[in-house]
Parts: structure tokens; C-alpha cells; sequence
């Protein structure tokens, strides 16, 4: 594999604070849409670059900024490009006929839908499927966008005035920018580790693609990662490689959170700290109940341990978010088996919050997450359907995962309260997250995106 011609941020996060997503259609017609995305393409970092990139940060004492770009193509994108049978042509074992589904139809198509239980009534009218009535293009039905652009740099202000080029960019060539969504790092202190709105330490455990010898080394859980965990061969250029990408828009009740913590205390007699802690997995500052029943204030988040050290689930409910979407070494299946089913979150926090996470917003602030994967169906729907929305997974009977998972009232189309269980004191508990829009993308190869007319 050579780097240069593999997009960045995919192997190693591009380490930004501020992020810019740019959602696009390509201009109509003839060969437009590939000289947009020729024109495009000389903005995009390629993996090679973000190295130097990362270098010249490191030796100015991290003094430097430079910009960083993903460009992303849909279904759809794809079909306006004039490249049709994406899946046909994607090679490797890792691509299944389901994977293909996820992808051709898009998120808001019926089976995603279906597979997720996500619903398109909480979806923000951006993301709402297009007709062709609305946008008056035969080729645009059901995914609304064709492409997505991702830029991202330390300082805002040159971020933006970048974002503004490339509208102009786009526009000028006969595309049009649908929407733009900004995303920006939350800490609680200058050089603290991310956290998310809810206040919880965030972007912990994530598999490593390019491991060091102290991960290779430790003695108990491994992080490591094989590339074709993620990386599949471009279809149309399939000497090189590329990835999917999921993305949702989640939307976060920081005050519902705070309110079923609440009556969860009142129910079970535990303090506030412990039921949130028992529901995401961790404390706060990252430390995992699975180690401790108490915060332990650590720098960097404890990441080294695993389910073995709790087999009844008692310092980690089998529920507990962390447990169910990363069940590391916890028995049951084989554990390869679940290690596969990983996938690499690059996500950021949306919205403004006060200074030390002291407001309680019920709306408007949550994460753009991201993933990149070789397998939709088999990774990152597997884990949604199979794991999070499972109550009987890891053990039954336990429940699903009280902040992403999700099960639908077929009768009322709702997502109902569930009862929940700690230390045999019973509450209920809803899910303070809700899915306000996404869709699959996949990254194109760097040639592909530079001589698109060869596809």
C-alpha cells in the first residue's frame, strides 16, 4: 500500500479541534461532475502528507497549523460521476451482497432503517430522502447528497475563510452546497483529553491501525488492528485502497441525562457519579468501573483493561455502553470473532456549551459521529443491531445499551422507557440521544479522485 495515494485521517486521526463538514451535489451533465471533483481533489491530504504534516508539527513544538482534507462520495455521487457498479466491483471477501444494500440504498433507505430501527420522523430536513421533485435531478433520488467534504484545523477563523473558497469552488463549477455542519474538540481543561456532552472522557479505546511497540507489548488488552479491518480495494482503481464511512448526526439531552440520573439515585440510593458511570462504563475522567468504584483522576484514561477482571458484570453492567459496543476478552464467542467486528471512530462534538459543561441544553449539542470500516453490515450495523440494540447481548436476560441503543414500539412507532436494573433496585431509563440525520460515504483513492474520467 502506498500512503501517498491513500486518503489521511483514515489510519491515524488527523488531531484538528475544529472541523468543518461541507454536504454537496455535482453540477448536471456531461463530464461537470468529474472536473468538479479533479478540482476538488488537489485540496485532499493524503496519508503520506499528514505524516509530514504531524512532523513539522512535533519539531515546532506543536506552533503549526496547516489544513487538513477528506473528500467523501455517496451512492449517488458515484452514479453522477458516471461510475456505476460500485459493488460489483469492489474486490475482497470483506464486501457481502448485505454490505452492498447499506450502501446503494443509503441510510434513509427502508432496510437501513429497518436494520438500525433508526427513524426518519427525528431526521433534521437536510438529511430527509430527496424525490426528484424537489431537486428537479433524475439522478439524485433518495440520498440528498453526492459528496461530503471534511475539513479541519487548529485555528477557526483560517478554517472558515477555507470553507468559503471551496463553496465558491463548488458553486462556480455548477455544484451547490447543501449543508454545512461545524464541529469542534470539548475539554475540560487545556490539554485534557476530549470529552463528550454528556461529560464523559471521549474517543477511548479506539482499534490502532499503526500500533507502537508499547501497545504490542502490554499484557493485557491489545488495541491493534489489521488494515483490512478497515481498507478495501477501490473499486475502480483497485491497485489502491480506500474505506466506508458511516456518519450520524447525534443529538444530545444533556438535561434528560441528568434527569434519569436523577431518578435513578432516588431509585437505587447510589450517588449521581456511580449511575452515570454504570451506564456509560466509565467515570468521567475515563477511569472504567471495571478497575474502580470511584473516579481516580488519572491524566491519561485506564484503556488496559479487560471484562475478564468482572464476569458477573457487577462493576460493569452487561448493559453498560463501553461493555456492549467493545466487549474485549468478555466470554461468550470467539473473541477474534468480536475483535473483527471493530470499527475506527474519528467523531467530533457539535454545539456550544458554557464553560465547564455547567448549562444543561436539551437540544442543539451532541456528536458528528464517524467511523471507517470495511463492512458496514458486518461491523458497524452488526454492532448497532446485534450488540447495542440487543437486550439479551452480552448476557440474557441484561438489557440494550442505554445511550445508543434503540428499540421500536412497533404498534406506536416510539421508542419506549425501559426498566433498568442496579444492584436489584429497578428504575427506568430512556435513551438521551437521538439520531437527527447520517449516511454512508465511501473515500476514494487519491487517484481515483485526481482522474476520475479513468473510472
Amino acid at each position: 500500500m502506498q500512503t501517498e495515494y491513500l486518503q489521511g485521517g483514515i489510519l491515524r486521526g488527523h488531531g484538528r479541534d475544529h472541523v468543518r463538514l461541507l454536504f454537496f451535489i455535482f453540477p448536471g451533465g456531461g463530464k461537470a461532475p468529474k472536473v468538479l471533483l479533479s478540482k476538488l481533489a488537489r485540496w485532499v491530504t493524503s496519508a503520506s502528507s499528514q505524516e509530514e504534516q504531524r512532523r513539522t508539527y512535533r519539531a515546532s513544538g506543536n506552533n503549526t497549523d496547516s489544513l487538513f482534507v477528506n473528500l467523501f462520495l455517496t451512492s449517488q455521487g458515484y452514479a453522477r460521476l458516471g461510475c456505476l457498479g460500485f459493488g460489483e466491483r469492489v474486490r475482497g471477501a470483506a464486501q457481502t451482497a448485505r454490505n452492498g444494500k447499506f450502501f446503494h440504498g443509503g441510510m434513509a433507505a427502508a432496510f437501513s432503517l429497518d436494520e438500525l430501527s433508526d427513524r426518519l420522523v427525528d431526521w433534521e430536513d437536510p438529511y430527509q430522502p430527496v424525490t426528484q421533485a424537489r431537486v428537479g435531478d433524475p439522478h439524485l433520488v433518495g440520498s440528498p447528497f453526492d459528496g461530503m467534504l471534511l475539513l479541519a484545523r487548529d485555528r477557526e477563523a483560517d478554517l472558515e475563510l477555507e470553507c468559503c473558497t471551496l463553496r465558491r469552488l463548488i458553486e462556480a463549477s455548477g455544484g451547490q452546497c447543501l449543508l454545512e455542519e461545524a464541529g469542534k474538540v470539548m475539554r475540560q481543561g487545556p490539554g485534557a483529553h476530549p470529552v463528550e456532552h454528556f461529560g464523559y472522557v471521549d474517543g477511548v479505546s479506539n482499534p490502532e491501525l499503526l500500533p507502537t511497540a508499547a501497545t504490542l507489548n502490554r499484557n493485557s488488552w491489545d488495541p491493534s488492528a489489521p488494515l483490512e479491518q478497515v481498507l478495501v480495494r477501490d473499486p475502480f482503481v483497485p491497485e489502491e485502497f480506500g474505506t466506508l464511512l458511516v456518519y450520524r448526526k447525534l443529538e444530545q439531552n444533556v438535561q434528560l441525562f441528568r434527569d434519569l440520573v436523577a431518578s435513578a439515585v432516588t431509585a437505587t440510593g447510589l450517588s449521581p457519579a456511580l449511575i452515570g458511570a454504570q451506564m456509560v462504563g466509565r467515570f468521567p475522567d475515563g477511569t472504567p468501573t471495571v478497575r474502580s468504584s470511584i473516579p481516580l483522576g488519572k491524566a491519561l484514561p485506564d484503556d488496559t483493561f479487560t471484562y475478564q477482571e468482572d464476569p458477573t458484570g457487577t462493576a460493569c453492567p452487561f448493559f453498560a455502553h463501553t461493555r456492549k459496543v467493545n466487549p474485549r476478552l468478555d466470554g461468550g464467542t470467539a473473541e477474534a470473532e468480536r475483535r473483527r467486528r471493530r470499527i475506527v471512530r474519528r467523531g467530533i462534538t457539535y454545539g456550544e456549551r458554557e464553560t465547564g459543561l455547567t448549562d444543561a441544553p436539551t437540544g442543539g449539542v451532541g456528536l458528528l459521529f464517524m467511523a471507517f470500516m470495511a463492512n458496514i453490515d458486518e461491523q458497524f450495523a452488526f454492532i448497532q443491531k446485534r450488540w447495542a440494540n440487543d437486550a439479551s447481548f452480552l448476557k440474557a436476560p441484561t438489557n440494550i445499551d442505554p445511550l445508543i441503543g434503540q428499540v421500536l414500539n412497533l404498534a406506536t412507532g416510539a421508542y419506549d422507557p425501559r426498566s433498568f436494573s442496579l444492584r436489584g433496585s429497578s428504575f427506568s431509563w430512556q435513551s438521551a440521544v437521538t439520531m437527527r440525520g447520517g449516511e454512508y460515504f465511501f473515500a476514494p483513492s487519491i487517484p481515483f479522485l485526481h482522474n476520475p474520467l479513468a473510472g
